[in-house]
């Protein structure tokens, strides 16, 4: 529904509200200006209930902000919150919304100008397009809300699967244990799965493989077409691994996408292309930390030193970022404390994050 569609005289807010609870997606598009606008706030505030309350999808689009401008308030929504607040006739809790609204937002993963399609926009509006056409396409993965630090190894993993080539080629996405290669996997997977013409994503591979005649099965996926193969959770002694000595088996352009901790697989006669996924940095360590801890990327009062070191502790893996605040969510100082001085009793790394998680 447009604004063209409204009867006369009738109420524009109310109708804007409905048609937003009737949509199955809406389009956040996030421009230096946007903090400015009462009305955008408001619907922004709608858009993310109905976000939070169903199945109702999101799409933020940052035409001309940085993502991190949105999500931390700072530059031009800076100086537009600090006027709400001044404004007299606002009262606290309505700007207060405004802010969660735009930081629950802010942080889902969507399009940003300046890093795709060259900076072109008609480019850049197809490809808007194109993810709207495939989020509505009940073959989406469900990925988590809250995704930092990926936006980079995501793009140069759809380039890839991109890249033109005639040939069947093997993409290797490998890191530690919880450094969320799963993640990165479903979210490339989500917007490149279109392309093809057949997809799949094997996310028990060891049982799928394991089974009788599951490498039957598996190769009867595979069909006569340029497809999309995701492995999830492959390693070099599983069985699965001596498909990657059978090209003839997939018709050209095809593309696997594994994950593994290891990038040592034995791919003899296929392209191989390694992407390691890295430790966050420790400024999106926090921000994922807080938002799992807070709801915000920041950490409440009396809790930035404590925060600081369960940070520190967790060692940029977003697993450990991800479960240990919710662990803590809405607990008292005392038992945070209590908790990291049981966690830091352990040595190595690896062996205190896994004593608390496994992936």
């Amino acid at each position: 529904m447009t604004i063209m569609d409204l009867d006369r005289g009738s109420d524009i807010q109310l109708k804007l509200y409905d048609a937003i609870e009737r949509s199955k997606l809406s389009i956040v598009t996030f421009l230096s200006g946007y903090a400015t606008s009462r009305w955008c706030l408001n619907e922004l505030v709608k858009i993310n209930e109905c976000r939070s309350s169903g199945d109702h999808l999101v799409l933020p689009v940052f035409y001309d902000v940085d993502p991190t401008v949105v999500r931390r308030q700072s530059g031009p929504y800076k100086i537009a919150f600090d006027e709400h607040e001044a404004n007299s006739e606002l009262e606290s809790h309505k700007v207060e919304s405004w802010r969660v609204a735009m930081r629950a937002i802010g942080y889902l993963a969507g399009f940003v100008l300046k890093n795709q399609a060259d900076g072109h926009e008609a480019q850049f509006i197809q490809n808007i397009i194109t993810e709207v056409m495939k989020k509505l396409d009940n073959g989406q993965l469900s990925v988590p809300r809250c995704i930092v630090g990926v936006d980079s190894i995501v793009e140069t993993i759809c380039e890839w699967l991109q890249n033109g080539s005639s040939g069947v080629e093997v993409g290797v996405i490998y890191g530690l244990g919880g450094v969320r290669k799963t993640s990165v996997a479903k979210v490339v997977y989500n917007r490149s799965h279109g392309k093809f013409d057949g997809c799949s994503f094997l996310a028990d591979i060891k049982r799928a493989s394991s089974q009788h005649n599951g490498m039957l099965k598996i190769r009867e996926v595979i069909g006569c077409w340029r497809i999309l193969l995701v492995l999830d959770g492959c390693d070099e002694r599983d069985e699965i691994c001596s498909i990657f000595n059978h090209p003839e088996w997939f018709f050209p352009g095809s593309k696997f996408l594994i994950t593994s901790r290891s990038k040592q697989l034995p791919v003899i006669c296929m392209s191989k292309k390694e992407f390691q996924v890295l430790e966050l940095s420790d400024a999106d360590s926090t921000e994922l930390f807080c938002w799992n801890a807070f709801g915000q990327y920041c950490p409440l009062e009396k809790y930035e030193e404590i925060t600081r070191r369960f940070v520190q502790y967790c060692g940029g893996l977003p697993l450990a970022l991800e479960v240990l605040p919710l662990s803590l969510r809405g607990k008292g100082l005392d038992i945070w404390e209590s908790q990291l001085a049981k966690l830091e009793d352990f040595a190595t790394k690896e062996f205190r994050i896994f004593s608390v998680m496994a992936e």
